[in-house]
C-alpha cells in the first residue's frame, strides 16, 4: 500500500503543480483538474488508511469560503472549486498550517503583482500573461491554493511538521 500511496501523493502534487501553471498562464482552473486532483486525494487517503470524516467537513467549508469569494468576484469559479480539495486535504489536523502556506504565498503573489504591475507601467517588455494580470486585475489563486494543499499533504505525510 505504500507504493500506491507514495504514487497517489506524486500524482496529487504533479496536479497541483498543472493546475498553478495553467492557472498562471490562463487564469483558468478547470473542472477535469479538480477532479484529477481530488481524485488522488482520495486515493491517498485509501491507500494510507488515514481518512477522517472532517476532511468533509473541512472540504465543505473551504468550499463554502471559495463559494462566497467567487459570489464577491473575489475569486474564479474554479478557484471556488478547488478550494474544496484544499480542504480535503486539509482535514481538521493541517487547517492552521494549510492557511498559514496559503496566506504566505497569497502575500508572495500579491508582492509579484505589485512588481508586474510597476513594470508594465514602465513600459518593461513582460510576458502575455503577466500582462494581463496588471490590465484585468485578476491574480491566479490557484498557486497559493496548490502550495496550500501541498504543505496539507506533506505534513500528513511527515515530511514537514
Amino acid at each position: 500500500m505504500a507504493l500506491v500511496a507514495n504514487l497517489c501523493a506524486a500524482l496529487f502534487l504533479a496536479t497541483l503543480v498543472y493546475v498553478s501553471l495553467r492557472d498562471v498562464i490562463a487564469l483558468k482552473i478547470s473542472n477535469t483538474s479538480v477532479g484529477v486532483a481530488l481524485l488522488f486525494a482520495l486515493g491517498w487517503y485509501g491507500a494510507t488508511g488515514t481518512f477522517e470524516w472532517a476532511a468533509l467537513w473541512m472540504a465543505a467549508l473551504f468550499f463554502a469560503i471559495g463559494f462566497g469569494l467567487w459570489i464577491a468576484g473575489v475569486y474564479g469559479g474554479g478557484d471556488a472549486k478547488f478550494m474544496a480539495v484544499v480542504g480535503l486535504m486539509a482535514g481538521s489536523s493541517q487547517v492552521a498550517l494549510t492557511l498559514t502556506a496559503m496566506a504566505l504565498a497569497c502575500i508572495a503573489m500579491l508582492l509579484a503583482f505589485a512588481a508586474v504591475r510597476t513594470l508594465s507601467l514602465a513600459q518593461v517588455s513582460l510576458p502575455h500573461f503577466a500582462l494581463k494580470y496588471a490590465a484585468e486585475r485578476k491574480l491566479p489563486f490557484g498557486v497559493p491554493l496548490s502550495v496550500a494543499a501541498a504543505a496539507a499533504l506533506l505534513a500528513r505525510m511527515g515530511v514537514i511538521a
